[in-house]
């Protein structure tokens, strides 16, 4: 697996910035992205239980839940 920092600076010669933002509306939908508020509102949970129950990650400061990640392992 290649260091994050070379794939990252791959990425920024190649791709313009609406092709990056394309990119992270496609995964987003791929994803199935939703805030921790969003998520508990439409599975009829509460906050403090998708925060504590469901894994996350943080996106600049924003927590978002994604089905089937336990862990956010991610180098950044």
């Amino acid at each position: 697996m290649k260091p994050i920092t070379e794939t990252l600076l791959r990425i920024n010669n190649k791709f313009t910035d609406i092709e990056l933002v394309q990119i992270i509306e496609l995964a987003s939908h791929k994803l199935d992205l939703k805030t921790i508020s969003n998520y508990a509102k439409e599975n009829g949970l509460s906050y403090n239980g998708v925060k504590n129950n469901r894994g996350f990650l943080k996106i600049d400061s924003v927590k978002f839940v994604v089905e089937g990640i336990k862990n956010n392992n991610l180098p950044f």
